[in-house]
């Protein structure tokens, strides 16, 4: 047995633990999952995915997550997406939406800034500790926008690409925002294992 062929078990086995499941997760996306970067050092980035696999089968803990979609584009049209969240690398990208920094237009971040000022009661130029203090009132202020994020099930990640199917979900491989071509790519690929995939993608 290869060493990815080792690590696929143990994910089949030991984290996903259900064979009505794992039979409908393709071959590229378990093989997906074994090559999934450190993350800094984290052990089982995997995990966070196969978290979103099993909330789509009403198992295991609730996602926090924003809800299962289908795809707009023609491209994938018939297909859908789940986010998957990993916290030390997607915890970015959600403070820069829940802050607003991608809108030339809002003042969120400026207010945020001015409400840590006001708690603090500063109103002059700040001493070295004071600034410390200001920065830490500030980050704390910038984490509980993007903790709403997640009490409102609105943190977002890269995408886990499935189908229904005969009442079923199949779930076909991992992809960041505005991969269409890539997505496309993948589920071809799993057509041999899946040949209904035939029919969604007009082959």
């Amino acid at each position: 047995m290869t060493n990815e062929a080792w690590w696929v078990e143990f994910i089949k086995d030991r984290h996903i633990r259900d064979n009505n499941i794992t039979e409908r997760c393709s071959n590229l996306l378990l093989s997906q999952l074994v090559n999934m970067p450190s993350y800094g050092g984290m052990k089982y980035p995997f995990q966070f995915v196969v978290h979103e696999i099993l909330a789509l089968e009403n198992k295991g803990e609730k996602t926090q997550i924003k809800k299962a979609a289908a795809f707009k584009r023609d491209e994938l049209a018939g297909f859908w997406k789940k986010h998957f969240y990993v916290p030390s690398y997607h915890l970015g990208e959600n403070a820069r939406l829940a802050l607003g920094l991608d809108k030339k237009d809002t003042s969120k971040f400026a207010s945020l800034i001015s409400c840590a000022s006001k708690a603090m009661g500063y109103t002059a130029l700040l001493s070295d500790v004071e600034k410390q203090v200001f920065a830490k009132e500030l980050s704390e202020q910038c984490m509980k926008q993007v903790l709403e994020r997640r009490k409102h099930a609105e943190n977002t990640g890269d995408y886990l690409v499935f189908v229904p199917h005969n009442g079923k979900n199949y779930c076909l491989c991992i992809a960041k925002h505005s991969q269409d071509s890539f997505v496309r790519d993948c589920i071809e690929k799993c057509m041999p294992q899946f040949p209904f995939l035939r029919e969604p993608l007009g082959k």
